[in-house]
């Protein structure tokens, strides 16, 4: 199981009561969120713009119902709102130059996940 950081979980479930979303649905928006992570894990591309579309057709290709993409794209957008509000930390700021210099070498994507867990 993908494991989110415990602030921002309480964050995202501060935001789910804030937004009213029904009790019984809020483990799904949080098992949404952990699918988020780790398809941004996996394609690295987590902080990217197109991230939540990319993901979203992920699910669309997957045969996911319409209401299961919506609450995902709730989900992922939620996450989104909490990543902007969160200042980065010099480990986040080596990563994301990490990550570019690994690009631009064109060497494996595994070398920057290795890098991350």
């Amino acid at each position: 199981m993908f494991k989110i950081n415990q602030d921002i979980l309480t964050l995202f479930h501060q935001i789910l009561e804030r937004e009213s979303k029904p009790i019984n649905q809020r483990q799904y928006y949080e098992m949404w969120l952990r699918f988020y992570l780790y398809f941004c894990n996996q394609h690295n591309r987590e902080g990217t713009p197109e991230s939540i579309d990319l993901f979203i057709i992920d699910l669309q290709r997957r045969g996911k119902a319409l209401f299961q993409r919506r609450q995902a794209m709730e989900a992922s957008q939620i996450y989104a709102k909490i990543k902007s509000q969160i200042p980065e930390t010099p480990w986040d700021v080596t990563l994301a130059q990490l990550g570019k210099t690994i690009s631009t070498l064109q060497y494996s994507p595994k070398t920057l996940a290795s890098y991350r867990h």
